[in-house]
């Protein structure tokens, strides 16, 4: 029986016309604008394991963190000015080592002279009797306070970077 996935998502309206956005963010480092701290490590390298690019259905990335954890991104979907779909795997870290996989996507909006940049993360449990419980407080402390502040603390800082270097 398939569940339903745990979700978060996040918008903020960046300065900038939607195809000069994307572009933008097509080309940065994840380095540049991915939120770190105390308790998020910052990324190490990314390295492509399928493909040249992460920019074409199929590419496969490994993100690798200071901590030493590494995770799996493929792309499943890129529209051009649009949308960005990905799944993620590897997660091993305490309490998100209860994720079979995640499938996150960038998307993109125009609004006038502005885009809106929405950021939406699904989290998919691995299969467990013991989800009952585990749900609740996967959603709790991963999702309403770890990854909640992530993504708003991420997208301040794209909203910074893609508005400089759009320039």
């Amino acid at each position: 029986m398939s569940q339903a996935p745990i979700s978060i998502q996040r918008s903020c309206r960046i300065p900038v016309r939607l195809e000069t956005c994307f572009k933008t963010f097509v080309n940065l480092d994840p380095k540049d604008f991915l939120h770190h701290d105390k308790v998020i490590a910052p990324i190490r390298h990314i390295d492509m394991v399928r493909g040249e690019k992460f920019d074409h259905v199929g590419a496969v990335q490994a993100i690798t963190f200071k901590d030493g954890v590494e995770i799996t991104e493929e792309l499943m979907a890129f529209v051009e000015n649009r949308q960005i779909v990905y799944k993620g795997t590897g997660f091993t870290q305490p309490l998100v080592n209860w994720v079979e996989y995640v499938n996150g996507a960038f998307e993109f909006e125009r609004l006038g002279e502005q885009t809106v940049f929405t950021w939406k993360y699904n989290f998919y449990l691995k299969p467990s009797p013991l989800n009952v419980i585990r749900k609740p407080i996967f959603q709790a402390i991963v999702v309403n306070v770890l990854w909640n502040r992530l993504m708003t603390k991420t997208l301040k800082n794209l909203v910074k970077v893609i508005t400089l270097r759009a320039k």
